[in-house]
């Protein structure tokens, strides 16, 4: 895979929608003892850009979503995965957040003037900013939400909601899970359903929809994740 173009990664801004789906970063004020936050910009097109062709070698842009790695801590490593680890965490010693840490090679790569990166880690970083930019433009309660995002400095943080039970590949396979009824199981098809039906709206097409890539909660709230190969479909005219 050669360097990305602009377009790929553009085409991917789903924050520039206008309409009543579009995301914004979530209210910190609205929660006890978290601190003001400056007003979401009408535009969240900052990381597609900043990782666009003509500017490979500037720092990614820094938007309404970014936060400092100091108001994280991470408490217990949940997985590892090709982009890298994921840890439970505390946001601002309080809130439980899912922490996705990304390998440094991802992005160390493309610091160095006059690099040529491997297709591994082309392949790596376009993934992660078009899964970057699908979570900031997408909201519903059958979607995993994003909370923020740490790129001034390394390692890069995602930071989404946290889901105690895991995903529903190994949920399903644990003694809890094989003893659910009819009931609960066709519950998860069709929370799933559902968050699927607002991809469709959306003309989002997951491409990697699987059991693992489906997240449990404690109440059996399913909710659908990992957008790293989500693609926009072009609007018929």
């Amino acid at each position: 895979m050669g360097v990305p173009t602009p377009g790929l990664v553009q085409g991917l801004c789903l924050g520039q929608s206008t309409g009543a789906h579009a995301a914004q970063p979530p209210c910190l004020t609205s929660m006890p003892g978290f601190p003001a936050q400056t007003p979401c910009p009408a535009s969240l097109e900052g990381v597609g850009r900043a990782l666009s062709a003509p500017s490979l070698q500037k720092p990614i842009q820094q938007d309404a979503w970014e936060r400092p790695h100091s108001e994280f801590a991470l408490r217990r490593k949940l997985g590892e995965g090709y982009f890298g680890e994921v840890w439970e965490g505390l946001w601002l010693g309080s809130l439980p957040v899912a922490i996705k840490v990304i390998k440094s090679v991802t992005f160390v790569v493309w610091a160095r003037p006059g690099a040529v990166p491997s297709p591994a880690a082309d392949m790596k970083l376009a993934d992660l900013a078009k899964e970057i930019q699908t979570l900031k433009g997408l909201r519903h309660e059958r979607l995993i939400r994003l909370h923020a995002v740490c790129s001034a400095g390394e390692p890069v943080y995602i930071v989404t909601e946290l889901m105690h039970k895991g995903n529903l590949r190994a949920y399903l396979g644990s003694p809890e899970g094989q003893a659910l009824r009819l009931s609960p199981l066709l519950g998860f098809a069709c929370q799933v359903a559902e968050g699927m039906s607002y991809l469709e709206e959306r003309r989002i097409v997951h491409r990697d929809l699987a059991a693992r890539n489906v997240l449990v909660d404690d109440g059996l709230a399913c909710k659908v994740a990992d957008f790293g190969l989500a693609r926009l479909l072009k609007v018929s005219p």
